[in-house]
């Protein structure tokens, strides 16, 4: 005859018991000790502030890009790791395409001239990353923007507010961003000019200038006073020509005798000078190289292609003949 099964329930032991349960609250010690994440949400639940593990906020930024560019690329993911780490922040991107038609939207929005750039909202100023690089980040409507070593141009610098020498409607336009207390840029007088004669009839040279503090808006403004008379390059020609006695002699005394040397009326000269009649043009200028990634003197643009620095001859021949050909 079978016997039945006992349905008697087994008595679990209790020390077994003791044991899961100090093994449970032993992990969730661990967990509040070592989990951010756990530790901020139980202290926040019971209404208790410590600062073992600082609360990261997370911003949120749009990124402009140029997909189709084949122009250099940089490293922007480990730009913004070095900024997460240094500041304690979390970045999450939203990535912005300039070619889609929302992308050629939100450009136009900001005014942007190139890629990447990116945007931040308002809530970037309550972070450590804004007081060090609020100097480098413009508002535009509701966004702080940083703009970023260009790899792509969505537009191009025009003729205005510049100085035109050689022929106008060329089919090579060479746009410089200048600087009359660089002597870099003192060097490239030169090579420009010979450019112009040995290819008569398709350069057009537009001088602008770029104020990098110091004498510059002194030079510049003298410089924009000549060019009321007519004579702007040959009072460019005479400051670079006479670039190394800037240090030696007066401003005053160096501009007087620039000024007479191009033959300008000297009433009307000092008058415009005293007043620095053009320091908004000069702003304007300077602050439309910014705007195209212009970081420093001289550079150029020649036509579409970029050129930062100064260069020889032969790079400057080299990229008029691939545009003409």
């Amino acid at each position: 005859m079978p016997t039945k099964k006992s349905t008697k329930a087994k008595k679990l032991n209790p020390w077994m018991i003791i044991t899961i349960a100090l093994l449970l609250v032993f992990s969730f010690f661990i967990a509040y000790d070592k989990s951010p994440t756990i530790h901020n949400g139980i202290n926040n639940a019971l209404g208790v502030d410590d600062d073992k593990f600082p609360v990261i906020p997370e911003l949120k930024v749009d990124i402009f890009t140029d997909k189709s560019s084949d122009g250099p690329s940089i490293d922007i993911e480990k730009q913004l790791e070095q900024i997460e780490d240094e500041f304690m922040l979390k970045i999450k991107l939203n990535e912005i395409d300039t070619n889609t038609e929302e992308g050629k939207a939100k450009a136009a929005e900001f005014n942007l001239k190139t890629v990447p750039v990116l945007a931040f909202n308002e809530d970037v100023k309550d972070t450590g990353f804004y007081a060090d690089a609020k100097d480098f980040l413009e508002k535009e409507n509701d966004k702080y923007l940083l703009r970023l070593t260009p790899t792509s141009y969505l537009q191009l610098p025009g003729k205005e507010l510049g100085h035109s020498k050689g022929t106008p409607g060329a089919p090579i336009t060479i746009i410089e961003y200048s600087s009359f207390s660089c002597p870099y840029c003192g060097k490239m007088m030169e090579p420009l000019y010979r450019l112009l004669d040995e290819y008569p009839g398709q350069i057009e040279l537009i001088y602008k200038q770029y104020n990098r503090g110091g004498i510059d808006p002194v030079l510049e403004n003298a410089a924009e006073c000549a060019a009321e008379q007519g004579k702007f390059w040959e009072f460019h020609d005479y400051i670079f020509d006479n670039q190394s006695t800037l240090a030696t002699v007066e401003p005053d005394q160096f501009l007087t005798t620039a000024a007479t040397t191009a033959g300008l009326n000297l009433d009307e000269y000092n008058k415009c000078n005293e007043e620095m009649r053009y320091e908004k043009v000069i702003r304007d200028q300077t602050a439309e190289g910014f705007d195209f990634g212009v970081t420093g003197t001289p550079s150029f643009f020649i036509n579409d292609q970029f050129i930062g620095g100064a260069v020889g001859y032969d790079t400057l021949k080299s990229t008029v003949d691939s545009l003409l050909n």
